[in-house]
């Protein structure tokens, strides 16, 4: 038997170990060649399946890096529309889920290995439908020498459907009408985008219309001039803050049209920037608003508006503290009242153990004695002056 063997592995081994090493190869080469495993390049949109009818979704929905295991040609073949991202939402409440995603590909040969993240947190609302105004904006210009005419829109309003949130802040309904030296009318059909108050666009929504029909008549100008620009806003920064420098870069421009509509106009208006609340400087580029018959060159301006916080007065009650001592502390009164004047934002935002008095006892013996307030003790802001009702407390020392 072992001699059998040995002649089944020993003879002709040369021509043996050369197929052995030949099957090899033909392996490596379908398993490095014939088939790829990598990331694709482009990630996948994840969208939402089976959203229940009284809701709508009120957060963003992530892309997704999908990695996949695939014959060659397959992988080279594929599209980022021949991979779907979901998740499922059928059967949810309100609120906020964790939800796996989904991810399969068109072609069966494609395995899906990896999908990052594997989850995500999505929220639902109750959905609500309101009507707005559209607006429209263009983004561009037309031939030298020419302007717009009133635009002619299929529908003045959309009626917007999406998450409660959603809905409530919107701030204006646009759509926008690209330029690029047209001397001619223009006629595109565009669809509705909803804005929020810093101009950001706003997701999940549904618009009905779906499209807006828009033709804008364009005709030459006769005349130019230079005007001023006038911002407008609207609302109030948050208490304790004012409006300070308005300043717009440029600080002119160029307004075209017919010498009627030009003899008309002085300066033109910007959109309106909401203040209310502000804290802090607002910076923001907005465009201006021009009548029928006039184009303003350059007509996006950049505006900003200094918030400045102005001076409060705050009357708190500020405990006192024994410091660098092992003797038991006990102060008369326990705690005293005193002003705090300064800068609005810094006279608010001190907090109860920021107003506290500090005193520092080390060189004190046991008994009573009477101690002088003084704003070193008082670890507040350099910015914050402070008024003492009483400048002096008693306290008594005693074994701890």
């Amino acid at each position: 038997m072992l001699k059998r063997l040995s002649h089944i592995f020993l003879d002709n081994w040369i021509a043996k170990i050369i197929v052995i090493v030949l099957a090899f190869g033909l392996w490596a080469f379908v398993v490095n060649t014939g088939y790829r495993s990598d990331v694709l390049p482009e990630s996948i949109s994840v969208t939402a399946r089976d959203v229940p009818d009284t809701l709508a979704i009120a957060s963003e929905l992530p892309a997704v890096q999908v990695e996949v295991f695939a014959p060659t040609a397959s992988f080279q073949r594929l599209k980022t529309n021949d991979i779907q991202a979901f998740v499922n939402t059928a059967g949810l409440s309100a609120g906020t889920h964790s939800l796996e995603i989904k991810v399969f590909a068109d072609d069966p040969n494609v395995r899906v290995l990896e999908v990052t993240p594997p989850f995500l947190e999505l929220t639902l609302e109750n959905k609500r439908t309101d009507v707005f105004a559209i607006n429209l904006e263009t983004e561009g210009s037309l031939g030298q020498g020419f302007v717009a005419d009133k635009a002619e829109l299929s529908s003045q309003d959309v009626r917007v459907t999406g998450a409660t949130s959603t809905i409530a802040a919107i701030a204006q309904v646009v759509v926008r009408l690209p330029l690029n030296g047209e001397t001619g009318a223009v006629e595109r059909t565009l669809t509705p985008v909803a804005l929020n108050q810093d101009r950001e666009e706003l997701n999940n929504l549904s618009f009905s219309p779906e499209v807006i029909e828009v033709r804008l008549p364009v005709i030459q100008a006769e005349d130019a001039k230079s005007v001023g620009i006038e911002v407008d806003t609207s609302g109030q920064p948050a208490e304790g803050f004012f409006v300070g420098t308005i300043s717009s870069d440029p600080s002119t421009t160029t307004a075209q049209g017919s010498s009627k509509a030009l003899s008309e106009i002085t300066t033109l208006v910007t959109e309106t920037i909401d203040l209310s609340g502000a804290t802090e400087t607002i910076e923001r580029t907005v465009k201006l608003i021009t009548p029928d018959n006039v184009r303003a060159e350059p007509s996006n301006i950049s505006i900003k508006i200094e918030i400045r916080p102005g001076s409060l007065t705050r009357t708190v009650d500020a405990r006192i503290e024994a410091t660098n001592t092992n003797l038991s502390a006990s102060f008369s009164p326990a705690s005293i009242t005193i002003t705090l004047r300064g800068p609005a934002d810094k006279v608010r935002s001190a907090g109860e153990s920021d107003v506290v008095a500090r005193i520092d006892v080390a060189s004190l013996g046991e008994g009573q004695h009477t101690l002088q307030l003084q704003r070193s003790q008082f670890g507040l802001d350099d910015q914050i002056e402070i008024d003492f009702v009483q400048t002096s407390v008693d306290v008594t020392l005693s074994p701890s």
